[in-house]
């Protein structure tokens, strides 16, 4: 398909003159675009300045942004890294390619983004600092080289990654388009940033005592919060600023030594998030047990080669799977698989009322690192079910395996405080209605795989640990 494709966002983009005159910018002839595709891991949107949070936290995404098309309503389709890496690389929601907590693992029977470039001539290279985004979970299948940066732990490893980056670069076949991914993951717990940029956003008079203590892992919240004070809580979101703060720094790094190499204009550069956090949000820490938006309302920034559109902010409801279509669009490709559920999103807006899902399955992977009296306990009960997430339009449903439902009106209770499926009955039925047609049409018919040799290596281990992810 490769120079037939072209710059193969012009078929579904074309619509207008005025995007034609802007799409050919720095993109013609039989060119196929360079992709970079640019995940920050762990990071909500409502924490960006670009979309108003009143601290300075992405001054590198904001210009950017201001490069590029912002989406301001993006959405992930689950809380957790594997679910929502495997659908941004297949296209897919996650009861269809049945990665998930229950089973962490994408089947490799799936057709992955890499994959197809790949076979397209493309070169293909993952540098992952998140060890869910590897050889043992599958996500980076199809990519030709892969940097498991994570292995070389402590802090500057989002800078590392970046010199490991520009080497496979200059090191590249020029004679050959490339996508490039990379995952930053500082913003996830342990909040550890360097102390510099902890005083960033810490107020007067914390001490490090207290830093320490805001520090608590997410498993202390859920079994004893009387030993977490409400005192600590800004501490703590002050130190996940500076996490998202930090990591920012090393985005608008890699992005102006990609200009500096002349390669921005000549790719389409995408810069997203996986999910998002909790930092005490409708009760919860981390992003397990919940699909609240504080861990599904994801950063998107999309710039289109040559850089049309640029400054342009865009409210249609988009999710990851889009990302998927986006990018096969651009490089000319098309999937495979008829199950795949997004769009080009720069063949123009999206319908208001078009429905996002998002999933999340029994909670297999992070009850691992609960005392085993606890993890059958009272206390985590609640928690020991799958739910999904309807979003159509204004309201939010949230589906629970143990029927207990919630329904949400995003617009005026942009927190979702107040659930409405009690007084909002036929609403509530009609959106479970919908949610239950969508499983029915995507849902696999297949039980998920497991992995390979049912075992992670040590070092994986040792460093999904660290994250609070095994005991």
């Amino acid at each position: 398909m490769g120079g037939a494709g072209g710059c193969g966002v012009v078929k579904g983009l074309c619509t207008t003159l005025a995007v034609c005159a802007w799409l050919f910018t720095g993109c013609t002839g039989d060119e196929r675009p360079n992709v970079v595709l640019v995940i920050l891991d762990t990071t909500r949107a409502d924490h960006f300045s670009a979309y108003g949070y009143p601290r300075a936290t992405t001054p590198g995404f904001d210009a950017f942004a201001e490069r590029a098309i912002l989406f301001e309503r993006a959405f992930a389709t689950s809380s957790w890294t594997v679910p929502s890496h495997a659908s941004l690389f297949t296209g897919l929601y996650p009861m269809t390619h049945g990665a998930t907590q229950e089973s962490q693992y994408l089947s490799e029977e799936a057709e992955t983004l890499a994959e197809l470039l790949a076979a397209d001539g493309y070169e293909t290279a993952a540098f992952s600092n998140n060890a869910w985004v590897g050889e043992k979970t599958n996500l980076t299948q199809g990519f030709g080289y892969v940097g498991e940066m994570w292995r070389e732990r402590g802090h500057g490893q989002a800078m590392r990654t970046n010199r490991a980056v520009m080497e496979w670069l200059d090191a590249r076949d020029r004679d050959r388009p490339f996508f490039l991914f990379v995952n930053y993951i500082e913003p996830h717990w342990t909040y550890s940033a360097p102390r510099a940029w902890q005083d960033r956003f810490l107020g007067p008079g914390v001490t490090p005592a207290q830093r320490k203590r805001a520090n608590f892992g997410v498993v202390d919240w859920y079994l004893d919060r009387s030993r977490v004070p409400d005192g600590l809580l800004p501490i703590r979101t002050a130190l996940y600023d500076a996490e998202l703060a930090w990591v920012d720094s090393a985005l608008g790094e890699l992005l102006e030594l990609l200009r500096n190499r002349g390669l921005e204009d000549s790719s389409l550069v995408v810069v997203a998030s996986d999910h998002g956090e909790n930092l005490g949000d409708n009760d919860h820490q981390g992003h397990s047990f919940a699909l609240y938006d504080s861990t599904l309302r994801i950063p998107l920034a999309i710039r289109p080669p040559g850089g049309g559109g640029a400054g342009s902010l865009r409210r249609d409801p988009v999710q990851l799977t889009d990302v998927f279509h986006t990018i096969a669009s651009a490089a000319g490709v098309a999937p495979g698989d008829t199950r795949s559920v997004g769009e080009d999103l720069l063949a123009g807006p999206l319908p208001d009322e078009r429905p996002v899902v998002a999933e999340y399955y029994y909670p297999a992977q992070f009850l691992s690192y609960f005392p085993e009296p606890a993890r059958e306990g009272p206390g985590l009960a609640p928690f020991r079910r799958r739910i999904r997430s309807l979003r159509v339009g204004p309201h939010k449903f949230i589906w629970g395996s143990d029927g207990r439902h919630e329904l949400y009106d995003v617009e005026a209770d942009p927190g979702e405080t107040r659930d409405l499926a009690a007084s909002a009955p036929a609403v509530a039925g009609r959106m479970q209605e919908a949610l239950e047609i969508l499983v029915e049409r995507y849902g696999a018919d297949t039980a998920p795989p497991a992995p390979r040799d049912g075992v992670l290596d040590p070092e994986t281990e040792a460093t999904l640990r660290e994250l609070g992810y095994l005991r």
